[in-house]
């Protein structure tokens, strides 16, 4: 009867600890969700894609030779800088072979996607006129700064993530929380996930799988940044003929590590004036 006592004893006190566990981790992702969710925005777009080697022909991607794109990044500056998925925008930047038909004939073809009518939405509904400032295409991130100095009405309506004080690893089964944000047809509504690290990639290059709000900030079980939600492209995809562009890729989170860096960047380029050719990318 003891020994009952102290099972039953011993398994109440693991349970009480995994509660406990449980909801300090909620109450993080709530706190998160409340502090975080202005610097989720959504921003949408404009892409053209042409073919080099067929006259620089339009090359038609949905039924059109321009189509509006929309997605999901993280505001990681004061400024209202902004990463996100470059393939969110540009799926172009996945494509790393294409054939098409040029007069019967089966021809790879130079793809290249220009970006043009950047808007961000922030968090209330205000739109924001936009521009791409640098992108990493093997990262897959595109940074995206105001057109113009957000005045201080706009600055009241967003929120910044900090990479200055950010989670230094994340191992397996860890817990993460995702702040991230649903499209217009729910109404860009905020949400909050907490779910756990599947695996650890540390070669070429260290990412995590785990998250799938793709552009959306991921941070720690004790709230620190642990990164941003980008696409890792699969190796040899092709596009099919007619044009029609094949693209793949698993959602990875890319770690604050790898970002840094990168984030000073666009603060840089964001201070030069803007260049026709700032939202390209090409697919050989």
């Amino acid at each position: 009867m003891i020994l009952r006592t102290a099972v039953f004893l011993t398994a109440m006190f693991f349970a009480s600890a995994v509660l406990a566990q449980d909801k300090e981790i909620v109450d993080t992702a709530r706190h998160l969700h409340k502090s975080s969710e202005n610097a989720v925005v959504s921003i949408s777009a404009m892409l053209k894609v042409t073919a080099e080697g067929v006259g620089g022909a339009s090359v038609q991607i949905g039924g059109g030779s321009e189509k509006h794109m929309e997605a999901i990044a993280t505001i990681v500056d004061g400024s209202g800088l902004a990463v996100g998925s470059l393939s969110g925008l540009d799926p172009v930047s996945l494509v790393t072979s294409v054939k098409i038909d040029v007069g019967g004939e089966r021809r790879n073809v130079k793809l290249t996607g220009q970006l043009t009518d950047i808007k961000m939405r922030l968090a209330d509904g205000t739109e924001v006129a936009g521009r791409l400032v640098l992108k990493d295409e093997d990262l897959d991130l595109a940074f995206i700064a105001p057109t113009q100095p957000l005045d201080e009405a706009a600055k009241a309506k967003i929120s910044s993530v900090s990479v200055a004080d950010a989670s230094k690893d994340l191992d397996l089964l860890d817990s993460i929380i995702e702040i991230g944000r649903l499209g217009k047809d729910m109404n860009y509504q905020s949400t909050v996930r907490i779910s756990r690290i599947v695996a650890k990639v540390t070669t070429p290059r260290t990412f995590y799988l785990g998250a799938d709000s793709v552009g959306c900030p991921v941070f720690d079980a004790a709230g620190k940044l642990a990164g941003i939600v980008a696409v890792h492209r699969k190796p040899d995809e092709a596009g099919g003929a007619n044009g029609n562009v094949s693209v793949g890729g698993s959602p990875v989170i890319i770690p604050v590590a790898d970002i840094a860096d990168l984030i000073s960047q666009a603060k840089e380029e964001a201070a030069k004036p803007a260049t026709k050719e700032a939202g390209a990318s090409k697919a050989d």
